[in-house]
């Protein structure tokens, strides 16, 4: 019973450091793609930027540059 306490606490602080880590890189990089980055992801996504990242990545099949 206890070894079981210890698994289930370990792995929801293991869960919890994981959306801690997970979620503001997910926010962040909606935020990049975003037309207006107050109004989020219904204002639109943009290809704006991506020439930044284009000598290490191909550009997504909607954006031309």
């Amino acid at each position: 019973m206890r070894d079981r306490l210890i698994f289930t606490a370990q792995l929801i602080f293991t869960l919890l450091v994981a959306a801690f880590l997970v979620l503001p890189a997910g926010l962040s990089i909606s935020a990049g793609v975003t037309v207006n980055y107050f109004r989020g992801i219904s204002s639109g996504i943009t290809c704006n930027g991506w020439r930044r990242f284009s000598i290490s990545m191909p550009a997504p099949s909607g954006c031309h540059s």
